[in-house]
């Protein structure tokens, strides 16, 4: 994929139109009134926006036409555009004329400090075209938030959509691939590269893995369509293959597409057992793929409440259509024998020898980027692993994370209150969580990074169970510590 030179040279006076006027993620949203990592207007929300919005300032009207999708005057999109002007971006097939106004073919939406280029519509809308480029969703942001920042050579951005994984992987890689069977998608993704100032990503169009064949990359990043779903309605939602296989085949393509040591975060869906643990069916999939992998559960839905979320934009406009496809979804669904949906990511880490897998919930999501913890987590793992056994594990020198709060649960007992349970939750990003008791808070407390766990739990006996011997209370004391270590509240 490429652009023209004048589309090149239009998309130029574009950005620096858009840099000059402060089109970026903090002024808008201030001009909003909202804190977020990234800002959208709703369609229901415009007619009262663009009323509190003033009039004639650069910023506000570069809003209203690439933000809000709103016709705006010629003239006084010309005022905004200053070199750009809105008769070349006509030209460049960036804007359409409605009478004397113009308007955007597509929105420019601020992520953090990159601007992402979407398709004019958003998603709620009933009347989609099968080729729509989604705006930034939960599960693109989570996978922005998973993916970790270190520098590498070669990065592929696999089922890239809007690009906004490839925008950000280009701060950190020498060269980027991204690939998508969606053209318009390829084509938002070339814009947005050259709105950011970045010329290190190769736009590459085909299905999955086949517009990079063979090749291996240091980092693989995937977001594919894969809602377990009976359509084949969006390019952004729909695989066309039957159940989960579409996770599957993408999970099972990035581990073949690793160099040694190269890491991959795919986001997934899956079907599992009403009452089957969550992480079974997931296991078969990374068996034999030559990476350590660590399974990271979002949530899990039942199949009504599935439907019914994929489908909720109908609702309004064509209520027997909305009812229509939660009925199709459910029968699918009953003849797969599906009884809920995970939803989540797996991460890879190419490595040749023997390797591990863990499996976590994410109790509330991922609220912050939080790469630089998954690369530690990893490698955290890594040093349980070669610890070994117990007397490994008690040699281990150890720290308290500083980043995580104690919260207890204080209940009525007659004379006051007294303590009913504890937990600690971690406050990096992922905020796990884990329940502790005074012998658990104790030895945390111990752990200075001075001494081997070996020490603390002696101090930590002495301070709270003196009756027991040091053996007996390494042993119950053990396995929860392990636990702390592998949630990231100790540090080795």
């Amino acid at each position: 994929m490429s652009l023209s030179t004048e589309e090149e040279a239009a998309l130029r006076d574009l950005r620096a139109a858009l840099w000059s006027a402060g089109y970026g993620l903090d002024r808008i949203a201030e001009a909003l009134g909202v804190e977020a990592d990234s800002v959208s207007v709703p369609p229901g929300d415009v007619p009262v926006i663009d009323r509190q919005l003033p009039k004639g300032e650069p910023l506000p009207t570069l809003m209203r036409l690439f933000l809000m999708a709103m016709p705006v005057a010629s003239d006084e999109a010309d005022g905004a555009l200053a070199a750009a002007s809105s008769e070349r971006l006509v030209a460049a097939g960036l804007l359409e004329r409605v009478g004397d106004s113009v308007q955007a073919l597509f929105r420019i939406v601020p992520h953090r400090d990159v601007l992402v280029v979407v398709d004019r519509e958003h998603e709620f809308s009933a009347d989609l075209e099968p080729d729509h480029v989604m705006g930034i969703t939960p599960s693109t942001s989570m996978l922005s938030d998973l993916t970790p920042r270190t520098p590498v050579g070669t990065t592929l951005d696999l089922c890239c959509g809007s690009g906004l994984q490839a925008l950000l992987a280009a701060r950190h890689s020498g060269n980027v691939v991204a690939t998508d069977i969606n053209a318009r998608a390829l084509r938002f993704g070339e814009i947005g590269a050259r709105l950011n100032g970045l010329d290190n990503i190769e736009m590459r169009q085909g299905d999955l893995f086949e517009p990079v064949g063979e090749e291996t990359f240091d980092l693989v990043v995937a977001n594919p369509p894969f809602v377990i779903s009976p359509d084949s309605a969006y390019s952004y939602r729909d695989s066309g293959l039957e159940g989960d296989e579409i996770s599957r085949r993408v999970v099972d393509g990035a581990a073949a597409r690793l160099r040694e040591g190269g890491l991959a975060v795919v986001m997934v869906g899956w079907a599992h057992g009403r009452e089957q643990a969550w992480d079974e069916p997931l296991r078969p999939w990374v068996e034999g793929l030559g990476c350590d992998v660590w399974l990271l559960r979002h949530s899990s839905a039942d199949p009504l409440d599935y439907a019914v979320g994929f489908n909720r934009p109908l609702a309004p406009l064509d209520p027997q259509g909305y009812s229509d496809a939660i009925d199709r979804w459910l029968d699918y669904d009953q003849r797969l024998g599906i009884e809920a949906i995970g939803y989540g990511a797996i991460v890879l880490r190419k490595r040749s020898g023997d390797n591990w897998l863990r499996a976590d919930t994410l109790h509330s999501g991922v609220e912050a980027p939080a790469g630089e913890l998954v690369a530690r987590m990893i490698a955290t793992q890594d040093v349980l692993e070669a610890a070994g056994d117990d007397e490994g594990l008690l040699d281990l020198v150890l720290r308290s994370n500083p980043h995580h709060r104690l919260e207890q649960m204080l209940r009525p007992d007659g004379a006051g209150y007294a303590v009913h349970g504890a937990g600690v939750i971690l406050e990096e990003g992922m905020s796990f969580r884990a329940a502790v008791d005074v012998h658990a808070v104790q030895i945390l407390l111990h752990l200075d990074g001075k001494r081997t766990l070996r020490e603390a739990l002696e101090m930590a006996r002495a301070e709270v169970e003196p009756a027991m011997t040091p053996e007996d209370f390494a042993k119950a004391s053990l396995r929860p510590v392990r636990r702390m270590v592998e949630l990231g509240f100790a540090l080795p």
